[in-house]
C-alpha cells in the first residue's frame, strides 16, 4: 500500500521486476530517502529464526510503478505530479507579511497583559493582607492568674 501525500489517497502500486525479498519479510527496518526506499535486515519467520542481513532497494520515482534496483542514484527525482494549486500573487504576499505582524503584536500584547494581571493581583493581595491583618489562625486568649474577673468567652 502507498499513500499519495498530495491527495491523501491510498493505492496499491505494481512492482515491475523481481529483486526484493522472495518471501514475507518481517521485523525489518526501512527508510525513504529521495526516490528510494531502503529496506534492511529482518527475518522470514515470526519467531526470529532465519534472520537476514540483506539490504533491498526499491525505486519509487514513478507513481504506482515501482521497481527493485541494485544501485542508488542520489540525483534521481520524483515523477512530476500535476497540481491545481495557484501561485500566490504579489498582493497576497503583502497581506501575509501583515498577518505576521499581527501575530507578533498579539503575542506581545498577551505577554504584557499577563504581566500586568500578575502585578494587579499581587498588589491587591498585599493591600488586603495589610487592611485585614495577616494572622490566618485564631489564638485563644491566655488565662489570667489574678483574682480579677474574667469576662472572656471561650468557644
Amino acid at each position: 500500500m502507498a499513500l499519495d501525500t498530495v491527495n491523501f489517497e491510498w493505492s496499491i502500486p505494481t512492482i515491475k521486476n523481481a529483486g526484493g525479498p522472495t518471501i514475507g519479510l518481517r521485523r525489518f527496518t526501512s527508510i525513504l530517502i529521495g526516490t528510494y526506499i531502503f529496506i534492511a535486515f529482518g527475518s522470514f519467520k515470526t519467531n526470529g529464526i532465519n534472520s537476514t542481513n540483506n539490504f533491498f532497494l526499491l525505486d519509487v520515482s514513478q507513481k504506482n510503478n515501482y521497481q527493485w534496483v541494485t544501485s542508488y542514484d542520489p540525483t534521481k527525482q520524483f515523477q512530476q505530479i500535476p497540481t491545481t494549486t495557484t501561485m500566490p500573487s504579489a498582493t497576497s504576499n503583502s497581506s501575509q507579511s501583515n498577518n505576521v505582524g499581527y501575530n507578533v503584536g498579539s503575542i506581545i500584547g498577551i505577554a504584557f497583559g499577563a504581566i500586568a494581571g500578575i502585578i494587579i493581583l499581587s498588589t491587591a493581595s498585599v493591600l488586603i493582607i495589610r487592611k485585614y491583618g495577616y494572622p490566618l489562625y485564631y489564638s485563644a486568649p491566655k488565662e489570667a492568674s489574678s483574682d480579677e474577673p474574667n469576662n472572656e468567652v471561650y468557644i
